[in-house]
């Protein structure tokens, strides 16, 4: 895999639980490691030369061992794990019959009740549908652009589907090419969920999922998510489906494998480089342990619920 570095700038957050207190941007050139056949014998990439206004550069999707460390120094860089997560992919080329097979019976019969609980509330059959040529990915854009205003993702963690000029560009080249698929649910006539997935070399890349918030008694992230993996196993045009880095039940209870992985910012050394980072491990671990805390006396699901309203 040849890698493409790029330049960017990064963004840490720094977080006090679910508040984003504020966020500290490096200018990085970033590239994407080949996660499923990254030998741990190898040496990690690094670009060929730094201009001098760059801070480092970082590694998306490190295959790490349980035990790594968060902060190191070596010569000439910090690094920084500034998140690590299981990254669960789907084996397209399963069966959709064998897929089945790697859910309990309980599973199972919980989605494919949620199934028919759907295709009830729209008349007897599900309407969802397929995106993938330049004008349908424009189309596509539009609408799930209405959707992704309304999801707590877009008004608490400016995580929704973008809508930047760079996006929509890059968007509509990948469909070009024939490298992205988008996809919409709807209900009663009414657009309620989209999903968006580059397509890397075979591989679905779920990028961006959301649903309108009033419909989620309707499981519309699952529905869709359900009726865009049955179509991939039927279809065969890829052969993994990527939940991508960040943790869920939903992707665990989908995956039928998984990867441990973190991205690694790598900056230059310096004093201040080293405090950022420093301070970034210190936020993310008060974090963790006041999540915990909330979580064992029972307020953590209403406050994340509170704050998502």
């Amino acid at each position: 895999m040849t890698l493409k570095w790029q330049k960017k700038t990064i963004s840490l957050p720094y977080w006090l639980g679910e508040i984003c207190l504020f966020r500290k941007s490096f200018k990085l050139q970033a590239t994407n490691i080949d996660f499923q056949n990254h030998s741990p014998d190898v040496d990690l990439p690094k670009p060929t030369q730094l201009d001098s206004q760059d801070d480092g550069h970082m590694l998306y999707s490190v295959p790490l061992p349980h035990d790594h460390k968060i902060l190191w120094r070596t010569k000439d860089y910090i690094h920084f794990v500034s998140q690590s997560f299981n990254r669960y992919l789907i084996d397209l080329n399963l069966s959709y019959e064998g897929y089945l097979n790697t859910f309990s019976s309980k599973t199972r019969s919980t989605l494919r009740r949620k199934i028919r609980k759907f295709e009830k509330q729209s008349d007897g059959e599900i309407d969802w549908r397929t995106y993938s040529s330049p004008t349908e990915m424009n189309e596509f854009h539009k609408i799930a652009r209405t959707i992704s205003k309304e999801t707590y993702q877009e008004k608490l963690l400016n995580a929704g589907l973008p809508e930047d000029d760079a996006f929509c560009s890059d968007m509509t080249a990948k469909a070009a090419q024939g490298n992205v698929r988008g996809y919409l649910l709807y209900l009663n006539g009414e657009a309620i969920s989209y999903l968006y997935t580059p397509i890397d070399q075979g591989r679905f890349v779920y990028a961006f999922l959301g649903y309108l918030p009033q419909t989620s008694k309707h499981s519309p992230g699952t529905v869709l998510l359900f009726k865009v993996l049955e179509h991939l196993f039927e279809c065969k045009e890829g052969t993994v489906f990527d939940f991508t880095e960040g943790q869920s039940d939903q992707k665990k209870q989908f995956s039928t494998t998984s990867i441990y992985c973190g991205n690694l910012v790598c900056l230059k050394y310096s004093t201040g480089n080293h405090f950022w980072l420093w301070l970034n491990k210190l936020t993310n671990n008060f974090s963790q342990a006041l999540g915990n805390m909330l979580e064992a006396i029972g307020l953590k699901k209403a406050i994340k619920k509170f704050l998502r309203r």
